[in-house]
């Protein structure tokens, strides 16, 4: 299961999640001010990546700056993304998104780095 092994609480956005959200996983913040799970097919943004798992109506940490361990091996040095269906999905450099969020560090951790735009392409 991925965890956070290091983050700045300074950079991190919160909002009312709209559905449930699994720990660390991409989400985007829409028009209505609310976190949803990134789906590359309708709104191709990641504003963060979630801190701890959440359910629909309560509040999401989303961490735009830190160090995130993952399950699945990554290539070191190449961009970090999530997944390119709807659901979102923990960053990997093996993912088919479009939407970067940072790069890997180490073969199991993954530097999350979102831009102010929310969409490091």
């Amino acid at each position: 299961m991925a965890s956070w092994d290091m983050y700045d609480p300074r950079t991190t956005i919160k909002a009312e999640a709209v559905e449930d959200i699994a720990a660390c996983y991409g989400c985007y913040i829409a028009p209505d001010g609310k976190a949803y799970l990134d789906d590359n097919a309708v709104n191709n943004q990641v504003h963060g990546v979630s801190l701890k798992g959440v359910k629909a109506g309560e509040k999401v940490v989303l961490v735009t700056h830190g160090r995130l361990n993952v399950d699945a091996d990554q290539t070191i040095g190449n961009k970090a993304k999530v997944v390119a269906t709807s659901g979102g999905g923990v960053p990997s450099t093996a993912a088919g998104g479009t939407a970067v969020v940072g790069f890997a560090i180490a073969t199991r951790v993954v530097m999350v780095h979102i831009e102010p735009q929310g969409n490091n392409s």
